[in-house]
């Protein structure tokens, strides 16, 4: 092949292709550290404002990758423009030297089974030579910071200040144990973050399906004019005897509709006898098909006919009637004498208008309130229909989720809004010492 080169009237320069930045970046490099740029320029905005980004420590283990270098570029750049708008502007370095990635390695290259204190002394010499070769490519990348005094979490004084922090925390009443579902690993014997899990792909016959219920809460005014009509419409047909049976049949649907509604919080419309009415409605269904010689379309008033719709119409108010009844009279959760003196939490830990969850003797949920006048405790239990309450902070109310009873932690948990009538029950409370307890 012809060379074309020698034949193109090009003009000549010793100016190097593309600068010859790839030769010359690490003579950059190499100047920079040797005069010790970045304290020049820290030496420079000494006195003034100060700023500081400690970096979100990269994992000490394998080489960087893209990400590494796009993470670090873009906190130097901000690094560097602080330094511009006049700031004494610190990029503190660091490392993740713990964790599970390490430990497998040191699996890999020596076996299962070694004593703890020869996993952790191999894991701590394996970290460091990450974090020399990271750090290494770091600075290749031309990024200024505290490379000789970066962090690591495998520092023993910073393993010695997490356990003070941790310690300082517990005091403060912020640590409690409890019962939390984690991933586990039957292999190591320890809890797995999420995103040490790995899920395999297979195929299951199993579907899982899921229904926008929330969705209606939304329309719930719609929902609620809905359900009128239909039973305006249901109870029309029923008085009018037009096609009884298809009117006792929605009937029937609408209670039962509205009593799986129930579960998922469909709102304004609610009614305590759902069940009840459902019940009814189709026995009325059954008596109807039972009268097999009538016409659909018109009406006896036969005596044993004109029994039998008073016999159904009486249960039906009965049955409404006791529905409600005990609706309202859903017993509000206290707690007994035992427990007593349990500690629930530290008084300097619970300010003034701040509420905090707790577990009342009998097991039930319960809420702690402080306000100037003292310490007060109510169940969290709504009056109305037994959903848990909890402190609404922009109308200073305890809130039910599901029909929207609203009660005051300030005037004896009394009722404020919603079809709730009696006030949250009261649980016994004392100060004693630095400790709210149980009375």
């Amino acid at each position: 092949m012809s060379d074309y080169k020698n034949t193109l009237n090009l003009p000549t320069t010793d100016f190097p292709m593309k600068a010859n930045l790839a030769n010359r970046e690490g003579s950059f490099l190499k100047e920079w550290q040797d005069k010790d740029i970045n304290k020049q320029i820290r030496q420079k905005f000494k006195g003034k404002p100060l700023f500081v980004l400690h970096d979100g420590p990269p994992y000490a283990n394998g080489d960087i990758h893209i990400g590494h270098a796009v993470n670090k570029i873009l906190k130097d750049m901000i690094v560097k423009s602080r330094w511009l708008m006049g700031f004494d502007a610190i990029y503190v370095p660091g490392w993740d030297c713990h964790g599970m990635p390490i430990e497998i390695q040191i699996e890999k290259q020596f076996g299962k089974n070694l004593p703890t204190a020869q996993v952790q002394a191999k894991a701590r010499e394996y970290a460091k030579e990450q974090v020399a070769k990271q750090k290494k490519d770091f600075q290749r990348l031309g990024v200024l910071g505290e490379w000789d005094e970066p962090y690591l979490t495998m520092d023993f004084q910073n393993e010695a200040d997490e356990i003070r922090a941790l310690g300082e925390i517990w005091k403060k009443g912020y640590v409690f144990r409890g019962l939390k579902p984690v991933n586990w690993c039957f292999d190591c014997g320890s809890a797995l973050a999420e995103a040490e899990v790995e899920y395999q792909d297979k195929t299951d016959p199993a579907v899982d399906v899921g229904f926008a219920f929330d969705t209606l809460i939304e329309y719930a005014s719609l929902v609620g004019g809905f359900v009128i009509l239909s039973e305006f419409a249901i109870g029309l047909a029923t008085l009018l005897w037009v096609a009884p049976r298809l009117a006792a049949f929605g009937g029937f649907l609408m209670s039962l509709g509205l009593w799986l509604a129930d579960t998922f919080h469909v709102s304004p419309y609610f009614l305590a006898s759902n069940t009840a009415y459902a019940v009814l409605w189709l026995s009325y269904l059954l008596l109807l098909i039972g009268n097999g010689k009538r016409k659909v379309f018109t009406m006896s008033l036969e005596r044993r006919s004109v029994l039998r719709v008073g016999i159904t119409g009486a249960l039906a108010v009965a049955f409404a009637g006791a529905g409600k009844f005990f609706a309202k009279a859903a017993p509000a959760t206290s707690t007994s004498a035992a427990g007593k003196g349990t500690k629930i939490v530290k008084l300097t830990s619970l300010k003034v208008g701040a509420a905090r969850n707790f577990v009342a003797s009998n097991g039930a949920p319960a809420i702690l309130f402080r306000t100037k006048k003292g310490v007060f405790a109510y169940s969290a239990i709504c009056t109305h229909q037994g959903c848990t309450v909890s402190y609404s902070t922009s109308s200073k109310t305890l809130k039910c989720p599901c029909h929207g009873a609203e009660f005051d932690p300030n005037k004896s948990g009394q009722v404020v809004n919603g079809p709730a009538e009696t006030p949250l029950g009261k649980v016994k409370v004392a100060v004693k010492g630095a400790w709210v307890i149980l009375a």
